[in-house]
């Protein structure tokens, strides 16, 4: 007769694996409004030889985006009307994101900032709860998970982390009172 030996179970711990699901990202860029103030179309202006919407759109392209979509310019290409009319940039950015269906990644980009640079959306690209910069909302980047019914865009961004550019030092850093 074969004799079997004690059995020992064996306790092998198990890997906790994150696989990070590939999110769509959007990028859009904010071109409504009635630029009254102003006194002409902003998105028309011209800086260094191109529109400040041309300008947008190619800061974006050169970024890891899935679609481009630019509010209030129904008749340009990836253009789509405000879907909150009159209500401001912060509705209608609410509104964009009541109808998708989450998760998604958004960056969000005033039309009318020239100066803002790749290297500044990438690093808040980079960020993993998203973030934006000291003392503005725009542009900010932010990982949608649930997209159910958001009436403001401060109630999704309020664990987003806030980062400053720091011109002096070329660099970003956290809201600390110190650069780093």
């Amino acid at each position: 007769m074969h004799r079997w030996g004690t059995m020992h179970r064996w306790s092998i711990p198990k890997a906790t694996l994150e696989i990070e699901t590939p999110m769509k990202t959007f990028g859009i860029i904010l071109a409504g409004g009635t630029s009254t103030r102003m006194g002409t179309d902003k998105a028309l202006l011209t800086h260094k030889g191109l529109t400040l919407l041309q300008h947008a759109r190619a800061l974006l392209h050169t970024l890891d985006i899935s679609e481009t979509i630019i509010l209030g310019r129904p008749n340009e290409p990836d253009g789509r009307k405000d879907y909150a009319p009159g209500e401001g940039p912060a509705a209608n950015i609410a509104a964009f994101i009541n109808t998708q269906k989450s998760p998604f990644k958004l960056v969000v980009l005033p039309v009318d900032m020239p100066l803002i640079e790749t290297e500044q959306i990438a690093h808040l690209m980079s960020l993993k709860q998203g973030g934006f910069f000291e003392d503005l909302y725009l542009p900010f980047y932010v990982k949608i998970t649930e997209s159910k019914n958001i009436s403001a865009v401060n109630e999704m961004s309020v664990e987003t982390p806030r980062y400053c550019a720091c011109p002096d030092k070329g660099n970003m850093a956290r809201k600390s009172g110190k650069y780093q």
